[in-house]
């Protein structure tokens, strides 16, 4: 195991978008979409009309986000189909190629970027998997959170230029009156679209695959800014990580390692320091997102071919497009060493290694993963401690594997760029530390979410074992308050709110019933009526009251069972006591009729002879001659109380097997004892209160306690719904959502294996199991720790969170 030192082999094999069976299921479901919808459309004699995303009839929810309307630069003027914007329109012209994208209005250079250094790795056809041009319907696969999703769209387009009824006489005059001239020169060709277009005429896929992704999250607003780097995943399912070229130790070794690995099993984007977008004096715009489309070495030399999304705009210093550099020998050389590299205001620029590292703040390198990788990952929410910044102790995984294996480890927050605004007050920064389990040394640390960013990330070569990721979070307030919605559209609230629990649900702990607005799947829907659907469910809850109802009776016959065993139990008890009592009695009148008798002896002796001297016998010798006759008082209490204990034994195991669990046996305190007579310490064995307790005791026989009533909880017992008393048993797993049992419950041992319980014997103790929240519900994170491993070494990962109070309120009381 050396994650520290480790430094991953270069990789030939090149690859491409995350292989898992989730792709393909996300492939295949979007391709029958288009294929069903675009044969539906035929039979009708339509187009395509997509009323989920329909720019057609409605564009503002479309465009605008639910804080959204102020920015009126992405107001569009009007929405036309691709084949009313452009003459010969095409999809791709020639494949898609990084110098194909142009940036519209909108501030999404950063997924333009990402788009970009897709393209150039040759992957964008792999996210378009299906299209039907003429009927006008598309289909594109996106990677989110932990899986693969499918997004099919119309081709309706947001245009600058309004149509030739909104223009005024005047304007209508400088097309000399003519619309058929105003349609065909103002209106036709890419310039028109104010969002993102193709700098080839004609070609369509930037524009579309733009929409696509606005789509997935909501609108075209909520992708306006962003990192290059998350676009990256979320096109290709790669692993992101931001590296400050400020703090690279050793540039040399980044070349080599990194640099050079762009294309193969890595690509890259970069961005310059600043803000505002401000062009420099080297040409290079300010807080500004680039592609990094390729890396060079010529004659000793590095070169990096760089791109500005915006389609223009270049790097205007040494190496720049007609600087004197190329002028020499070593020029020629340098061009072939490019390939396809052209000059031109295209947006594309080459720059020496020695400059961009001088010009550039950080890199956004993206780990790619061919098929024989493998991932797994597992998804919580929680309420972080609130009133607390970069602390441990309230999430935690495991991660095991069976055998040694390279790994990449990402701790990640679920995207809520969907829904930001429903996402809480709080920016959250995160960072881990891996364990080997048992072990106090760190193994390594993960690289902090600087600037919000949702992931962090470390790799690392594990060998067979299981580790602990240790998470630390930190977090901020982004806003003070949370958003009025009354402002907001209801229609347009309701779909961010369906979308947010639909994404929260991902989470293994994920309570449905704590939100009405989880749609139900339409899978569920598939061939059956509503009427069947209500009657299984209704059909499946009566089966879950039944098995509650029959945990009831189980054990309330238990507990009738085990008190007619007392009951019996003591009856027999005191019959016996009451025979050993009159037999007693008898003895006693049997040996005062002897004694009268010797008496009466006596009396006929001394009337004959003298009586003679009497000589007193010890206690010891009468013992001795009076052993063997009849049992003593004490001995026959001792064995009254032993089978009076006897019958209770046999009482409590009739009740075990009535399936209650029986009162806990208590052992003696007191000395332990025998059947033969005491030596008469103490004063109990003449005592008149002295009972069958105090013999066992004596004995060192096991007695029945005397029952006290149980503590009551606050809580439902979970199985047989009863308010639990006595011992409570929690499970801590993070799948039981509230999971409590009662003692009498957790005896039918039905709960699945491998469930760790806790277990309260105070209510008090119980409580500090109650999650705490005093942000009203504000504050919840959803967390997902994503291991990628050797496709024939899988990890198990499992997640732990914070149960209520439990480890601050032992570990730091006074």
């Amino acid at each position: 195991m050396a994650p520290l030192t480790y430094r991953p082999q270069p990789q030939r094999r090149k690859s491409g978008l995350l292989v898992t069976d989730e792709l393909s299921q996300a492939i295949e479901r979007c391709r029958n979409k288009v294929k069903s919808l675009a044969a539906e459309c035929r039979r009708n004699n339509r187009k395509f009309t997509d009323i989920e995303f329909d720019l057609s009839s409605n564009w503002w929810p479309c465009v605008y986000s639910l804080s959204g309307g102020a920015n009126e630069l992405i107001r569009p003027t009007d929405v036309r189909r691709v084949t009313d914007i452009f003459e010969k329109p095409m999809f791709f012209d020639g494949g898609a190629t990084a110098s194909d994208i142009s940036q519209g209005y909108l501030g999404d250079c950063w997924f333009l970027s990402a788009l970009a250094v897709v393209a150039s790795a040759g992957l964008i056809e792999k996210i378009c998997v299906e299209r039907d041009e003429q009927v006008g319907i598309y289909g594109f696969i996106f990677w989110r959170d932990s899986g693969w999703v499918d997004v099919v769209i119309d081709d309706y387009l947001c245009t600058k230029l309004p149509p030739w009824e909104s223009l005024s006489g005047r304007e209508q005059m400088i097309y000399h009156n003519s619309r058929e001239k105003y349609t065909k020169n103002a209106r036709r060709g890419g310039q028109n679209l104010l969002f993102a277009r193709s700098a080839t005429d004609n070609e369509t896929w930037v524009p579309l695959l733009e929409k696509a992704y606005a789509k997935l999250h909501g609108d075209y607003e909520s992708i306006d800014g962003g990192w290059t780097a998350e676009g990256i995943e979320d096109l290709t399912g790669a692993v992101s990580t931001t590296i400050y070229l400020k703090d690279i130790l050793d540039p040399d070794r980044f070349w080599k390692e990194e640099l050079m690995q762009v294309g193969i099993d890595r690509v890259f984007a970069c961005g310059t320091p600043g803000a505002g977008e401000d062009v420099n004096s080297d040409g290079l715009v300010s807080g500004h997102a680039y592609a990094l489309l390729k890396a060079v070495e010529h004659e000793g030399r590095r070169f990096l071919v760089i791109r500005n999304p915006w389609g223009s705009g270049e790097w205007s210093g040494r190496w720049s497009d007609g600087s004197k550099e190329w002028n020499d020998e070593f020029a020629v050389g340098l061009k072939k060493a490019l390939g396809d590299f052209k000059f031109g205001d295209d947006g594309e620029f080459v720059q020496e290694y020695d400059d961009f590292l001088q010009v550039w703040e950080d890199v956004d390198r993206n780990r790619l993963f061919d098929d024989q990788w493998i991932v797994n990952s597992q998804w919580l929410g929680f309420y972080p401690v609130n009133h607390m910044t970069w602390s441990h102790g309230d999430i935690t995984f495991t991660i095991s594997v069976d055998s040694t294996t390279e790994a990449v480890i990402c701790l990640a927050q679920m995207d809520t760029r969907y829904f930001k605004e429903l996402s809480g007050q709080y920016a959250y920064r995160l960072d881990f530390t891996l364990y080997k389990k048992g072990e106090t040394t760190p193994i390594g640390h993960s690289l902090g979410n600087q600037n919000g960013r949702r992931s962090v990330k470390m790799q690392a070569v594990l060998e067979a074992g299981e580790y602990v990721v240790q998470v630390r979070i930190g977090r901020e307030k982004a806003r003070e308050t949370p958003y009025d919605f009354s402002d907001f559209s209801e229609e347009k609230l309701a779909r961010k709110r369906t979308e947010w629990a639909t994404s929260k649900s991902i989470a293994t702990n994920f309570d449905p019933s704590s939100t009405s607005n989880l749609p139900l799947p339409p899978s569920l829907f598939a061939g059956l009526t509503l009427l069947e659907l209500q009657l299984e469910a209704q059909e499946k809850l009566n089966a879950l009251r039944e098995k509650q109802q029959a945990r009831k009776k189980a054990n309330a016959a238990a507990k009738e069972a085990l008190e007619k065993a007392k009951a019996e139990a003591e009856a027999k008890a005191n019959g016996e006591a009451e025979g050993d009592d009159k037999e007693e009695g008898k003895e006693e009148d049997e040996k005062k009729e002897e004694v009268e008798e010797e008496e009466e002896k006596k009396e006929e002796v001394e009337e004959k002879v003298k009586e003679p001297e009497v000589v007193e016998e010890s206690p010891e010798e009468e013992e001795e001659e009076e052993e063997g006759e009849q049992p003593s008082r004490r001995k026959r209490r001792n064995r009254k109380n032993r089978k009076r204990n006897g019958f209770f034994n046999k009482a409590m195991e009739a009740a075990k097997r009535a399936r209650f669990s029986a009162t806990p046996y208590a052992a003696a305190d007191g000395d332990s004892g025998s059947e033969e007579e005491g030596d008469g310490e103490g004063e109990d064995a003449n005592d008149s209160d002295y009972n069958s307790e105090d013999a066992a005791r004596d004995a060192g026989v096991p007695i029945l306690m005397e029952e006290e009533e149980p503590e009551p909880h606050e809580f439902e017992c979970s199985e047989c719904t009863e308010q639990i008393k006595g011992i409570l048993y929690h499970c801590m797993e993070v799948g039981c959502i509230n999971y409590n049992v009662c003692e009498d419950c957790k005896k039918f041992e039905d709960h699945p294996t491998g469930h760790t319980f806790i277990k309260f014997t105070s209510s008090e103790d119980a409580q500090a199991i109650v999650q705490q929240n005093d942000d009203g519900g504000d504050g919840e994170l959803v967390l997902g720790l994503r291991v990628y491993t050797q496709k024939s070494v899988p990890a198990a990962v499992r997640g732990q969170i914070r149960k209520g109070s439990i480890l601050r309120k032992h570990y730091l009381k006074k």
